[in-house]
């Protein structure tokens, strides 16, 4: 780490360092403890651990002769947020000296400081590139990993995390973004009860993934609760109203039923109860260039909002660049 310093910044430093000696058991730091000193471990080890939801500890990483430790906390000024207990009996060297601060060399000696932080973000750098070649190793990990964030264990649809940071990136030039919400869903959940109202959403899933399937480079998202939302790359302004009035029509026939005893001359009977699904829904086009997507989708997610309010089972559209500030129902 200090290979690349000049020999009167290394005099320098271990003018204002001092030797500490640990027994093993005790720590040399603690979480939620200011970072105000960096170590480097002349003889024994260190283990640094950190405590977990469940108040069990878990051992993160361990020292031995010649490495250093803390480091980072210190380049950061963050509080420490995990343990270092030495688990062989150390002696370690300890910058800046308990006698001076790092704002205090930094006015003594501004350059050796900034040799000093340079080197620590060259050597952070280096670890960085090797956590970075870690993961690639372990790619099919990180894959699954992604799928636990990405993908909505109920209906199979992507999630907003995956919406917000992934299909920004992923659109070219423009997409089509239809968002959909079901109408009178409360009525669903109170009057058939909350496993009816699961099955309608995982129906509805099931249709927006069906459309995603038949083109390239499309999704369908769960938004929020019972709101969803498809997003179709290179789709132009017929597509989009020819897709919503298909989820439309679909969605119709999607609904839960219920059996009824109504009486009809004084004799019971037994009937099948329909209820009819209907959506709200908003559409429009997002062009990349000139466009946010996070500003676009937040201005059609209100116009989805309005159609909604207005009652329901409504398709608003939003216009174009030449008069976005309001929709047009079809």
């Amino acid at each position: 780490m200090f290979s690349t310093l000049l020999d009167d910044d290394l005099n320098y430093l271990l003018s204002r360092t001092e030797n500490k000696f640990y027994p093993a058991g005790e720590y040399v730091f603690r979480s939620g403890e200011g970072a105000i000193h960096f170590f480097l471990i002349k003889s024994g080890a260190v283990i640094i651990s950190q405590a977990a939801e469940d108040g069990k500890k878990h051992d993160l990483a361990q020292y031995i002769a010649g490495d250093t430790f803390g480091e980072f906390d210190f380049v950061t000024s963050f509080l420490r947020d995990a343990d270092a207990r030495v688990i062989k009996d150390c002696t370690v060297l300890v910058f800046p000296d308990s006698a001076y601060s790092i704002e205090i060399l930094a006015n003594e000696k501004p350059d050796t400081i900034s040799r000093l932080y340079l080197r620590f973000l060259a050597m952070l750098s280096k670890r960085l590139r090797s956590i970075h070649s870690l993961i690639a190793e372990n790619s099919m990990w990180v894959k699954q990993l992604q799928e636990s964030i990405f993908v909505d264990q109920h209906t199979a649809l992507y999630t907003r995390s995956f919406m917000d940071t992934e299909i920004p990136k992923l659109i070219q030039e423009q997409a089509a973004l239809i968002i959909v919400k079901p109408d009178r869903f409360k009525e669903i959940n109170d009057s058939y009860g909350h496993q009816a109202g699961d099955a309608v959403l995982e129906r509805m899933a099931a249709t927006l993934l069906q459309i995603v399937r038949q083109r390239e480079f499309s999704w369908a998202v769960r938004v929020r609760g019972n709101e969803m939302a498809l997003i179709l790359q290179q789709a132009n302004r017929e597509e989009i109203k020819k897709t919503a009035r298909k989820i439309a029509r679909t969605t119709a026939f999607i609904g839960p039923n219920r059996l009824t005893a109504r009486k009809t001359d004084n004799t019971a009977e037994n009937t099948f109860e329909e209820f009819r699904l209907t959506v709200s829904m908003s559409a429009g086009i997002f062009e990349k260039k000139g466009q946010n997507w996070n500003d676009f989708f937040r201005h059609a997610y209100g116009i989805m909002k309005k159609a909604w309010n207005d009652g329901g089972n409504k398709i608003y559209f939003l216009k174009t660049d030449k008069d976005r500030s309001g929709s047009n129902s079809g």
